[in-house]
């Protein structure tokens, strides 16, 4: 496990003993490598490194969540067109911060539904306040840092 997972994994811990929920000395995860809930409370980690950085989000609540991290930069020009035009459209024009809010927004979800990566398509933009998976619609809260995106689902 990277310093970064095991940081990220610390920081769980500290949060739900803040929440009164002591005596926590492992997060389990499910078969399917899903954060495994305890008691009540749900969790999400995501990290990046960048330039000997660590950036670390985490999340708990008393439902499934997801977040998501990303370093904003730019990457190779199809990767642009992942995503469809309409998604762009709907969150302005096609660029590479519209990029990052749909793939965190879409990764977090996978991440609180317990999905496969593979499903990201699947997920569609509603507007920019919401995101959409087998008809049922998630609030989504988006936060652009100087460097970095992230999205909580």
């Amino acid at each position: 496990m990277s310093d970064e997972s095991i940081a990220s994994r610390y920081l769980v811990i500290k949060l739900m003993e803040a929440s009164n929920y002591h005596n926590i000395s492992f997060l389990e995860t499910l078969p399917s490598g899903a954060p495994k809930p305890i008691s009540n409370l749900y969790w999400s980690i995501s990290h990046k490194i960048v330039s000997k950085e660590i950036y670390i989000g985490v999340v708990i609540s008393s439902e499934p969540i997801g977040i998501d991290i990303e370093y904003k930069k730019p990457r190779s020009c199809e990767l642009l067109n992942f995503f469809s035009d309409k998604e762009y459209a709907i969150l302005g024009d096609k660029n590479w911060l519209n990029f990052y809010k749909i793939w965190t927004a879409k990764e977090a979800l996978i991440k609180k539904l317990n999905l496969e990566l593979s499903q990201i398509k699947t997920i569609k933009f509603l507007n920019a306040n919401y995101i959409q998976y087998l008809n049922l619609s998630y609030p989504i809260i988006t936060k652009d840092e100087t460097n970095i995106i992230y999205t909580i689902v």
